[in-house]
């Protein structure tokens, strides 16, 4: 039998978004969710190294497909379950923030109709990943020796795989839909539209095309919000990387502008130069 889907609660604000600088928000705002069943263990296993007792205390979650059965992601700590800045994807980051937040329920947001997908019974997906972490989770562990002598620091590795008996837990968490949004802007004097990817409980940004497309000294980004677009060649622009047409006053960057002056340098537009 499968478990019914956790929707994400959205705690982020469309009209927080509208708000953007000169950007203006197009009106087709899509919402979409990405599933998950997770599943966490802890583990702990001692061996013996010598005269040193070497042990390893893991705690870890496991991403899985609900609906393929397919393992996406596994990530173990020691001695606590892995926080969610150590998820390298956004959406299993969002989804560990849901989980310890408790930040879900049993429905998806108003005004969104979904369809439950089919998906594999929670007993059989339980059986598969129980069987991978057996065979695929190896623990690497450094310890120091005692009897170590002259250049010998005495730090020593042991790997640990573990058996069905070093399971202290191994449960499913449940299955989540974590709520993302598609934005798109648009900005004066240009035809492009510029997205930006939003996680729909925390509002962190994921993807965003609204950044100044120039770069600062060593090839570092530059980090300035944009506030205009080149009348050339498109591209978004800050102030600090921004020349004006002498002539008729459109923006421009620095490689699209026609300088003119050894000293003294003025800028024009191709067509005003």
């Amino acid at each position: 039998m499968s478990q019914q889907v956790n929707y994400g609660k959205i705690g982020f604000k469309i009209q927080d978004a509208e708000r953007l600088g000169k950007f203006s928000l197009e009106k087709d705002v899509n919402v979409e969710y990405g599933l998950f069943q997770v599943f966490d263990f802890h583990v702990f296993k001692q061996i013996q190294r010598g005269d040193t007792i070497v042990r390893a205390n893991i705690f870890g979650y496991v991403f899985t497909n609900p609906m393929k059965g397919l393992i996406n992601y596994a990530i173990n700590a020691e001695n606590d379950y892995p926080h969610c800045n150590d998820f390298k994807d956004p959406q299993m980051r969002e989804c560990v923030r849901m989980i310890d937040d408790k930040a879900f329920e049993d429905k998806p947001v108003q005004g969104q109709t979904l369809v439950t997908p089919e998906m594999i019974p929670t007993e059989k997906l339980q059986k598969d990943v129980f069987n991978w972490l057996t065979q695929n989770l190896i623990v690497a562990k450094k310890y120091t020796i005692q009897s170590a002598q002259g250049y010998d620091s005495g730090v020593r590795e042991a790997k640990f795989m573990f058996k069905k008996k070093d399971f202290q837990k191994f449960d499913s968490v449940g299955v989540f839909a974590v709520p993302f949004f598609h934005l798109s802007y648009q900005i004066a004097n240009s035809t492009k539209s510029f997205k930006r990817d939003v996680l729909g409980y925390s509002g962190e940004i994921i993807h965003d095309d609204i950044k100044c497309s120039k770069t600062k000294m060593f090839g570092k980004e530059c980090e300035n919000f944009p506030d205009n677009v080149c009348s050339i060649c498109g591209n978004l622009i800050c102030n600090e990387h921004q020349k004006q047409c002498e002539k008729c006053g459109v923006s421009l960057c620095k490689e699209c502008a026609v300088s003119k002056g050894l000293i003294s340098k003025h800028y024009f537009c191709s067509k005003c130069a």
